[in-house]
């Protein structure tokens, strides 16, 4: 088969890894060389050349594209990351505003604000049942410590937003601001003093634990409510301590209708918390909610709303496993399997309790959890190939058994699996009329790597094109078709279907801000910058505005172009301030008012910006439907029509949209920036299990057409998992990536790559 290579390749944006050899079959051209041998045999292989941006081969392509299922993915969570930040934004007001509530049912009274700590603590024979009669005996002591562990969990909250309008007692300040402390600075193991606990059950806490990752690092705001909704979900209300199930039961009684006289207030409340439970599924421990559905139908003493609840996980069959940070030590009563409340649960993720599951092969086998174990849990034979190789039989038969005992679990209705049920359309039997390749080795390599990348970049949620050089099979371009789509409907389909249910919980929830929202107060932080003297920025001040600010000036300077005609140099922002100033806060309240929203200029403003998360969820669902079309007609040997070609063609600028880019403002690596997350760790045996992916990789595809092969280029995102001593953040990852200390690819997936 003969290869023909044109020009060098030309993009300024495209930083390439350097080629290794592999011989006299190799095609090289600047740092990019790939085996012909090996891609002629598998019809599939990942090359050494690295992009900044997923969408970059699809941008003016003048070569026969091959629309990857990563490509689709990595625009799908882009948007998700994007529309969960815009929504804990909006939940990070709501919360103050929500725990203010539940703080003014709770707070001390004055002559209980006086009284000793000491005698509030919870101690060791609280441990202890209490029976009715001693119960309605102490239920003033009893009542007094259970509403003390209230006040400090809510009122570390509160202060945690940085508000500081509670009044707190000497000893109750005291202990709060000595949390919040510790839960800043993310240091430290220990067992708080306030808890009065030293049982084996309720071990230390790890404050690390609240350090901000992901996208709760891009604002102070985010940063705050991330630490805010891990204190929440850190604390441990356990069903078989009086003094801590009681202080949940109360903290419930707080969210009745009855109990706050505002029932839409309530609602709001209660909107509030299920946002978490529709967002990634089952729950670990029960939550706040639940504690106040129990205040309303089983208003009595602890021992008969504990048997309430042992019937409840008798008719469900449902028992709470363990969870985070804080073992719990199982035993045989009935009241254990009832578990803790936390006032916001974690939640299962299934993959980290199949690890969990898995842990008696994996010490039988010598080995550590492999994202592998998903991957044939939702149906791939290569991943479950993979895994055994080496092991004796009755290690086999092990891990057999708990993956098919496993399956289930991932059936549910919640958002993450039924995104798992998506990959696994990528992992299951191809359809019959695919090219043969795809039940070849090396697609279902490919296939596990877009699988695992996949699900790494969702678990770590909860960037001018030049011409590319050309490589064809022998012939003119003319002969072949524009391109292809990867022959997965039924991924495609379930994708479209899930990102259209996914937009109706966001809208539901109140993630889209509406764009004249978003312009105003831009214009607004903008006004601001120019009134302190911070915009344009003096040569004395040393201090850069925050990435929130920039982005609010960028997108200022030009909606003041756009629709204010208001053009100025820096000197004019220096000498006529305030004439500007006035202009920008006056074009704000007119956007505010909607006097803009039928003008073109504003309709093409929002279009070309990006800024319409709503609109951009619904073009992500039509083009996972058009390419479901796509791929069912690809494998019926149906042509394309001329308007579907125009879409393979235009496949990256609508790509770039999805991923909150233009191709006027390059880079934007930003948003599509390598990213780690911990999915495992093992304190006897020490480290931490990480996966995550790096910067895109070109891919080729011998695709068959009409008799004949093209080579198409398509892009993906190579996974990788691996172990360190310490937890990584993603900046640490990316410098990681930059330097000789990469971390190798999964042995698995290395006979597709090009070193």
């Amino acid at each position: 088969m003969a290869f023909l290579l044109s020009s060098a390749w030309s993009a300024p944006y495209v930083r390439s890894v350097p080629a290794q050899g592999y011989g006299a079959e190799n095609v090289e051209g600047q740092g990019v060389s790939y085996d012909a041998e090996q891609l002629s045999l598998d019809k599939v292989l990942i090359t050494n050349h690295v992009y900044n941006n997923i969408f970059e081969p699809y941008l003016d392509p003048v070569s026969p594209v091959f629309i990857t299922s990563d490509a689709v993915l990595s625009a799908f969570h882009v948007l998700f990351k994007e529309s969960v930040a815009a929504m804990e934004e909006a939940n990070a007001q709501k919360a103050i505003d929500i725990l203010k509530l539940i703080w003014s049912k709770i707070a001390p009274k004055e002559k209980s604000a006086k009284g000793n700590l000491e005698n509030q603590k919870i101690s060791e024979s609280s441990q202890e049942k209490l029976s009715v009669e001693d119960y309605t005996q102490s239920v003033t002591e009893l009542r007094n410590a259970a509403g003390r562990r209230a006040q400090i969990v809510i009122a570390v909250a509160i202060k945690l937003l940085e508000d500081n309008s509670i009044n707190l007692d000497e000893q109750l300040n005291k202990i709060v601001e000595n949390e919040v402390s510790k839960i800043v600075s993310g240091e430290g193991i220990e067992m708080p003093e306030w808890t009065g606990v030293s049982d084996s059950e309720f071990m230390t806490l790890d404050y690390s634990r609240y350090k901000p990752r992901g996208l709760y690092t891009q604002s102070e705001l985010l940063k705050r409510y991330f630490m805010v909704l891990s204190w929440l979900r850190s604390i441990p209300f356990r069903v078989d301590n009086d003094v801590e199930f009681l202080s949940i039961l109360l903290l419930g009684k707080t969210l009745n209708a009855s109990y706050m006289e505002d029932y839409s207030k309530q609602r709001e409340i209660e909107k509030f918390f299920r946002y978490y439970r529709d967002l990634t599924g089952q729950q670990s421990d029960r939550d706040l909610l639940f504690a106040a559905q129990i205040v309303r139908d089983r208003p009595n003493d602890l021992e008969t709303v504990r048997e309430y609840l042992v019937k409840r996980i008798e008719d469900s069959k449902e028992g709470l496993k363990e969870n985070g940070r804080f073992v719990i030590v199982p035993d045989d009563s009935a009241v254990t399997t009832l578990g803790n409340f936390k006032i916001i649960s974690e939640h299962r993720m299934p993959d980290t309790y199949l690890f969990q599951r898995t842990t008696g092969f994996e010490e039988s086998f010598h080995s550590r959890p492999s994202g592998l174990e998903i991957c044939a849990v939702i149906g791939s034979d290569f991943a479950l190939e993979q895994l055994v190789i080496g092991a004796t039989q009755d290690q086999k038969d092990l891990l057999y058994k708990t993956i098919d005992n496993f399956k289930p679990v991932f059936k549910s209705e919640s958002l993450y699996k039924r995104y798992l049920n998506c990959l696994a359309e990528l992992v299951d039997d191809t359809e019959h009329d695919a090219p043969g390749f795809m039940s070849g080795k090396a697609w279902k390599i490919k296939s596990c790597n877009t699988v695992l990348s996949g699900l790494s970049q969702f678990r770590s949620t909860w960037e001018l094109p030049a011409r590319y050089n050309t490589l064809l099979t022998s012939g003119s371009l003319s002969d072949f078709p524009i391109g292809f789509v990867e022959p997965e409907p039924e991924f495609f389909g379930r994708l479209g279907r899930l990102v259209e249910d996914i937009k109706d919980l966001l809208e539901r929830s109140g993630a889209f801000v509406p764009p004249r929202d978003i312009i105003t107060k831009d214009l607004r932080v903008f006004a601001g910058l120019i009134r302190e003297n911070k915009y344009p920025k003096p040569e004395e001040v040393s201090e850069n505005p925050s990435e929130e600010e920039v982005s609010a000036i960028d997108r200022s300077i030009m909606s003041i172009a756009a629709l204010g005609n208001i053009i100025y140099s820096r000197e004019d922002f220096i000498s006529r301030r305030e004439v500007i100033l006035e202009k920008i806060l006056s074009l704000a309240n007119d956007i505010e008012k909607g006097k803009y929203d039928d003008d073109p200029n504003y309709q093409a403003f929002v279009l070309e910006t990006n800024i319409d998360t709503k609109q951009l969820w619904m073009s992500l669902c039509s083009i996972c439907k058009r390419l479901e079309v796509l791929a069912h007609k690809q494998l019926r040997g149906v042509d394309f029509s001329k308007e579907e070609k125009y879409f393979l063609i235009d496949f990256g600028e609508k790509l770039i949209s999805m991923m909150l880019c233009d191709r006027y403002s390059y880079p934007c690596s930003v948003l599509t920036a390598p990213g780690i997350t911990r999915v495992y760790s093992n304190p006897d045996r020490g480290g931490y299990l990480h996966v995550g992916i790096g910067r895109p990789r070109l891919m080729y595809v011998l695709y068959p057409y009409k008799g004949k092969e093209v080579l198409c280029l398509g892009a993906v995102s190579l996974y990788y998992e691996f172990v360190t001593p310490e937890l990584l953040t993603n900046d640490q990852w990316k410098e990681r990536l930059e330097s000789n200390n990469q971390p190798e690819n999964p042995v698995w997936l290395k006979p597709i790559i090009t070193p």
